[in-house]
């Protein structure tokens, strides 16, 4: 693993960050994902494309996905298919590959630290179904749960109740939909983690929404999508 030292890591989310669905940007112009809904195909703008072919045609700098998406839906993007990253991280950053190949020692600390948090995840979801019957909450791969919310009375409970309760968990609340994951089971903490590691000698991030401030901060560097919410907020 000495190919990662003394290097500039680029942290990149990737959905809205690198690439987007043509509804939200009608400028895309080279396919970006394989998705089983071909309607849902998302695609890079030429400056998207540029940025990331600038980053892979330099040695110095290691490209470093890091996303929401399962590790099938990973597998469904151009940048698995041609081998363009060889250290990526999913489910937020819950699981971390390294030289193509799932890193154990990461694994076994995220499962040694989320211990009792998985217990009050489920804890906190029953508390919310019975608050609010109507809410459906989906358990992506036993590693966090999402909800297409739009009523900002349930996202009020659910932080309420994280907020006085369950320390160890957060949520992501964006504008149609929250996210509910164990803290250590975030995109910072695998910033962290790699940063400690291997020592870059420069680190910077590309993200789009309110999962991705934490780890944008913890990089020297940070740049902004042009879509999502932290944009919004910029040019509020």
């Amino acid at each position: 693993m000495e190919q990662y030292r003394n290097k500039i890591f680029f942290f990149a989310d990737l959905d809205d960050s690198l690439f987007q669905t043509i509804r939200k940007d009608e400028n895309g112009k080279f396919k970006a994902t394989y998705p089983k809904n071909v309607l849902k195909t998302s695609f890079y703008t030429k400056a998207q494309y540029n940025l990331l072919n600038f980053i892979l045609a330099n040695n110095e700098i290691v490209f470093i996905p890091l996303t929401a998406r399962t590790k099938e839906q990973f597998e469904r993007t151009t940048i698995f298919k041609k081998k363009q990253a060889s250290m990526y991280a999913f489910y937020y950053g819950s699981t971390l590959y390294i030289n193509n190949r799932e890193y154990l020692p990461y694994t076994k600390k995220v499962i040694a630290d989320t211990s009792t948090s998985f217990s009050n995840l489920s804890e906190l979801i029953d508390k919310v179904k019975k608050r609010y019957p109507t809410v459906e909450f989906i358990n992506v791969d036993q590693k966090y749960y999402t909800s297409d919310i739009n009523n900002k009375d349930v996202k009020k409970f659910i932080v309420n109740l994280i907020n006085k309760k369950y320390d160890d968990l957060e949520a992501y609340e964006e504008e149609k939909y929250i996210t509910i994951l164990p803290k250590v089971c975030n995109k910072s903490a695998v910033v962290k983690y790699l940063t400690n590691k291997f020592k870059p000698k420069m680190t910077l991030g590309i993200g789009n929404s309110v999962s991705d401030i934490d780890f944008l901060n913890h990089c020297d560097f940070k740049i902004i999508s042009h879509i999502g919410m932290l944009d919004n907020k910029l040019n509020s």
